[in-house]
């Protein structure tokens, strides 16, 4: 293991290699984020997937489906920040990582 870390802190991290990985990972996450936070209108997204109505819609980070605030699971105040998904993409990687989780054992 300590040989690894020095690697890591010696070597690949003063690397031109880690500076643009680190630089594309960043613009990914920002480029994820600014895609699902907020309230968006888009043309494929114009109505709630609960009530069916239009106005300002919340998307979903993972399946992009919109919604009010109001009508998701559990209803939010709030915009939230960072990044945000609907109940059914969270309990789909819930299981998700429940079935990998019984595989592995």
């Amino acid at each position: 293991v300590r040989d690894c870390l020095t690697y890591y802190m010696g070597t690949f991290k003063q690397s031109d290699d880690y500076r643009l990985l680190k630089t594309i990972c960043a613009q990914d996450r920002a480029d994820a984020i600014s895609a699902s936070i907020g309230i968006h209108k888009q043309k494929h997204a114009d109505h709630c997937r609960v009530c069916e109505k239009g106005g300002g819609l919340l998307i979903c980070g993972t399946c992009e489906d919109p919604y009010h605030l109001q009508c998701t699971t559990p209803a939010l105040k709030n915009i939230p920040d960072g990044n945000w998904d609907c109940d059914d993409c969270v309990k789909n990687r819930f299981m998700k990582f429940q079935q990998l989780l019984s595989k592995e054992t």
